[in-house]
């Protein structure tokens, strides 16, 4: 039958149709791994109390090295101090070499010890960014809306 018959694709047609199934089915994936995440997102924080004591655990991890290294740095201060009033009895900073030496170290280990602060300062500020963004999409996903949440479709691809 005449009317039923289709004419066979062309080269472009046929690479122009590829290249659209090719992405139909890249959109699929995308949105399957999407969805996969969002799934293992929700059995891992079901609740918000749940969410709320990861991110305290992490947070209070933190603020045990933050306080063990505040802790150590007022040491170090309170060493510095020493030493300044020892080599306060040397005219002209005429310093013994070993006192010399051990000012040099305590501005090298001061140095490295506010650095180390600086980083986990910075590391909780991360944490805290993570957990936040983590908080809005559970936020989404604890409450969808009406269209949302929608299952992946499989393109339908001609062979």
């Amino acid at each position: 039958d005449p009317r039923c018959y289709k004419a066979p694709l062309t080269p472009e047609e046929i690479a122009k149709q590829e290249e659209e199934d090719r992405v139909a089915m890249d959109k699929y994936r995308e949105c399957m791994v999407q969805q996969r995440s969002d799934q293992s997102l929700l059995n891992r924080y079901p609740t918000k109390a749940k969410h709320d004591a990861a991110r305290h655990a992490a947070l209070a991890e933190i603020e045990a090295t933050l306080k063990v290294s505040n802790a150590r740095l007022e040491q170090l201060l309170a060493e510095r101090q020493r030493l300044r009033d020892e080599a306060e009895f040397y005219p002209k900073g005429n310093l013994p070499p070993k006192l010399r030496r051990d000012i040099d170290s305590n501005s090298a280990l001061i140095s490295a010890q506010t650095e180390a602060i600086t980083a986990q300062k910075d590391n909780a500020a991360q944490k805290t960014a993570f957990y936040d963004g983590e908080l809005a999409k559970l936020r989404t996903l604890w409450s969808p809306q009406r269209g949302e949440g929608r299952a992946c479709v499989q393109p339908r691809i001609a062979k």
